[in-house]
């Protein structure tokens, strides 16, 4: 309560001495508590060999956020000589109790064979452990994993599934490489095709044919290249896993469809124009 300020002021200091009270009894809570304060340098001056000795008490009673904390203070070389056999013991104990982030360190440890040998195939292994829990670090590693193709077979589009999972919880790598995604080309079509529709409208206004039903062709194409263009750039600003690159599904085809049909009516229009401009001009329609 003193640490989170619950319903009373927020006191580092007072947080550690009920913490050294908790782990001076043997209370594995207290002791991953005081080993946590000790790390940050929160209520005391920061120490990573004091920090380490804590979390080694409450981890070795089992405490699982203490498995991984102490795990990486051995993958870190943080108050301990670097040991990556030890941190993957205890990112291991870690990961069978089910924490995600101890999964995800032994997916990474697997991955870079470091502790134990490269096994890609275990990496992801224990990568879709963590991701399936939600956790985003692993949703973007096993994204990795299906895009490269190790360890899992090559899919983009599984790759991209990840990815937009990662991104939908804020992962910065996961949103940076989905905004790759995004070519030039793609950008130039999107404006290409808003740009068009925007046209398209001011023109249909300006001949007072919005309803008029002999022309409906030219709104309606408007529209269309409106809301194509719209809705594709939210999908990839947004990072939205049902829109950007999310295989043959259903709602894939509809976007091409639409995307094709917009397309293929903005150049029906501006072929029409061109034989009219032939013509003497533009034709107008008559309310």
């Amino acid at each position: 309560m003193y640490y989170h300020g619950q319903g009373i002021p927020q006191d580092y200091a007072e947080a550690v001495r009920w913490y050294r009270r908790a782990a001076d009894q043997g209370d594995a809570k207290g002791q991953y508590g005081l080993g946590y304060m000790y790390y940050n340098g929160q209520g005391v001056s920061q120490d990573y060999v004091e920090a380490v000795l804590w979390y080694g008490k409450a981890a070795d009673q089992g405490d699982a956020r203490a498995e991984v904390n102490l795990a990486l203070m051995y993958y870190n070389g943080q108050g301990v000589s670097q040991d990556y056999a030890e941190a993957l013991r205890w990112y291991r104990k870690g990961a069978d109790q089910g924490d995600a982030m101890a999964q995800d360190g032994l997916g990474l440890m697997y991955y870079r064979g470091q502790g134990v040998s490269q096994d890609y195939a275990e990496a992801a292994r224990w990568y879709r452990k963590a991701a399936d829990q939600g956790f985003a670090k692993a949703q973007y590693d096993l994204g990795v994993m299906y895009y490269d193709g190790r360890g899992v077979p090559r899919d983009r589009a599984e790759a991209n599934r990840w990815f937009h999972k990662a991104a939908n919880q804020g992962d910065e790598n996961a949103r940076r490489t989905l905004s790759e995604g995004l070519t030039m080309w793609r950008k130039l079509f999107l404006l290409t095709q808003f740009v068009g529709g925007l046209l398209l409208m001011v023109w249909s206004l300006r001949q007072k044919s919005r309803w008029n039903p002999r022309s409906p062709v030219l709104s309606l194409t408007g529209i269309l290249c409106l809301f194509t263009a719209a809705l594709s750039w939210y999908g990839y600003t947004h990072h939205l896993i049902w829109y950007v690159n999310s295989g043959f599904s259903a709602f894939t085809w509809v976007k091409w469809l639409l995307d094709a049909v917009s397309i293929a009516l903005l150049v029906y229009i501006v072929q029409s124009g061109k034989k009219s401009v032939g013509q003497g001009g533009w034709p107008r329609s008559r309310v």
